[in-house]
């Protein structure tokens, strides 16, 4: 028999701390769980995708990406349930840091384990470990909140969009500016950052392009490229309109759509972190990550 999700203060980073079911008034008790959380309403608006108008419906968001904090938890949940066919689909890919262009064994070893990633986003997990993560966390509502249909999936890619551009159809980035440097000249997400030292001018054809040289490795390795961090925590740089972290940069994240991932990532330069960027992907990749979205209802 399955034992029963816990309330504890580990179990999905917080999310049930302090909350008791009540069936008399679960609107009321559900309502003081959405003001403690990590959630984020989004209201419901327009999306503006590729020039065209889309309505999306009220959802709610994660402020961040999930973290190895929070998918550890699901993990363990999965061994002291004895999921063994999920816990198999949902292992982490750390090998995918030894990629060509890759990191090295300090990321393999220590990233998704070691407590100081633990509010880092998870990557190198498939598309079909996000969605059983997510059907995980609509258990626990569902267990701990009866009275409300609570429905956990992956954003749809007008929602993502939704979340990252609000009302603002010219916006390019989710942190909302224009540019990837506010007036104090500070960088507003996680990319990668290519320096004018790294620029040169073809002389056949004239046009500007990036070195291949060492330079554009240190862009992102840095000098010592076994102790380097390339990602940052799931909350962290500036937040938007609506209060949700980089939805541009960072991790980039999966969609419900499968083998799409959007926003970009730390391995991406400036323009290629804008909302409406969209890559394709395969099993697990080290610049992949997600975050939950929901709506839900009472009955």
């Amino acid at each position: 028999m399955k034992k029963p999700i816990s309330l504890s203060i580990s179990l999905i980073a917080l999310l049930f701390f302090g909350f008791t079911p009540s069936k008399s008034n679960p609107n009321k008790v559900f309502e003081k769980f959405l003001k403690k959380s990590s959630y984020i309403l989004i209201p419901s608006g327009k999306a503006f995708v590729n020039g065209e108008e889309t309505t999306v419906q009220s959802f709610y968001i994660s402020k961040g990406e999930v973290t190895n904090f929070e998918y550890k938890e699901f993990l363990s949940y999965l061994r002291t349930n004895n999921e063994i066919e999920k816990l198999k689909i949902c292992q982490i890919d750390t090998m995918n840091w030894y990629a060509k262009d890759g990191l090295n064994k300090i990321m393999s070893d220590y990233y998704h384990s070691h407590p100081a990633y633990n509010k880092y986003p998870v990557v190198n997990i498939s598309h079909e470990a996000a969605e059983l993560y997510c059907a995980f966390v609509s258990e626990a509502l569902a267990k701990n909140f009866p009275g409300h249909t609570v429905v956990c999936r992956l954003p749809s890619y007008s929602e993502y969009v939704r979340a990252a551009r609000g009302d603002d159809k010219e916006m390019p980035y989710a942190w909302n500016s224009h540019t990837a440097r506010n007036n104090q000249g500070q960088i507003l997400g996680n990319f990668l950052r290519v320096g004018e030292e790294c620029i040169t001018r073809n002389p056949e054809t004239g046009e500007y392009e990036v070195s291949k040289s060492d330079c554009w490795k240190s862009q992102y390795l840095g000098s010592n490229t076994t102790t380097t961090d390339v990602l940052a925590p799931s909350q962290s740089y500036w937040a938007n309109q609506f209060g949700v972290y980089n939805l541009s940069g960072n991790a980039a994240e999966m969609i419900a759509e499968k083998g799409v991932a959007v926003g970009g990532s730390w391995n991406n330069p400036g323009h290629d972190v804008r909302i409406d960027s969209r890559n394709t992907f395969e099993g697990t990749d080290r610049t992949v990550g997600f975050r939950v979205v929901f709506t839900y209802g009472e009955f």
